[in-house]
């Protein structure tokens, strides 16, 4: 398997030839389109205070790191496999962590029901709280986070350390400077 960046191939799958937008010509039997992603923010009121963190580097992981360090309490919002993983460590840490998923189950995108149920249980048993079927209405504190709104319901943390892991497709265009041939 080879990796190219640079020219973007239009999806069309049953093609064998690909030429980028730099004349460079490849031949293929599969093609795997994969356009990235980027961190998505939350959007409302108190995303920007100082204890709101995205985790999108390396960088981003040794802030939360630190960060987290004094924290009593724990909120991830998203609930893909890095906050799951997030969610997990600082709850062995001993800070009291609720994940908060819009979904009626984790990962239920990609996994059975079974396997949501196997999930979970795996991360409640390791300290993690799992709020289902949440949006985050607000994020309250002057500062710093001091509560989270869930829709109708409050939330209170005490000196939160607070993540956001979503993530979107990437962005751009496929297929504009990019020719396949058969």
């Amino acid at each position: 398997m080879e990796k190219h960046r640079g020219g973007k191939p239009p999806p069309r799958p049953t093609l064998k030839r690909l030429r980028s937008n730099s004349g460079e010509e490849f031949e293929c039997e599969h093609l795997l389109l994969a356009t990235g992603a980027q961190a998505r923010k939350l959007d409302g009121r108190g995303n920007d205070v100082d204890n709101v963190f995205y985790l999108r580097s390396l960088k981003d992981s040794g802030t939360i790191r630190s960060r987290s360090a004094g924290a009593k309490a724990a909120v991830i919002i998203g609930g893909g496999f890095i906050g799951m993983e997030v969610a997990s460590v600082l709850a062995q840490k001993n800070i009291q962590t609720t994940l908060v998923i819009r979904e009626d189950r984790v990962w239920s995108r990609v996994f059975t029901p079974v396997m949501s149920a196997f999930f979970e249980q795996y991360y409640t048993a390791r300290g993690v709280r799992i709020v289902k079927q949440a949006r985050v209405a607000a994020l309250e504190g002057k500062d710093t986070v001091q509560a989270v709104l869930l829709g109708d319901k409050r939330e209170t943390f005490v000196r939160p350390c607070r993540c956001w892991s979503g993530r979107s497709p990437g962005h751009g265009t496929l297929g504009e400077d990019c020719h396949c041939t058969r």
